[in-house]
């Protein structure tokens, strides 16, 4: 994915999961929103919206395979 595509799926996921109990960002995206917060090329609101989704990603999803 191209920074700019992960930047998208970042704040894609943060607002569809906005306002939903229990919804979780997937292994992929949170992949996604780790790249664009390490781009230091990246602007602040991409940064915000990965920040976002990996708040919102449990950190125990990643033993439950």
């Amino acid at each position: 994915m191209s920074d700019d595509a992960d930047a998208k799926a970042a704040a894609a996921s943060a607002l569809a999961q906005a306002g939903l109990d229990g919804a979780e960002t997937s292994k992929e995206v949170a992949s996604a929103a780790g790249k664009t917060l390490s781009d230091p090329e990246a602007t602040e609101q991409a940064k915000s919206a990965a920040a976002s989704a990996l708040a919102q990603r449990d950190p125990r999803a990643d033993d439950e395979s």
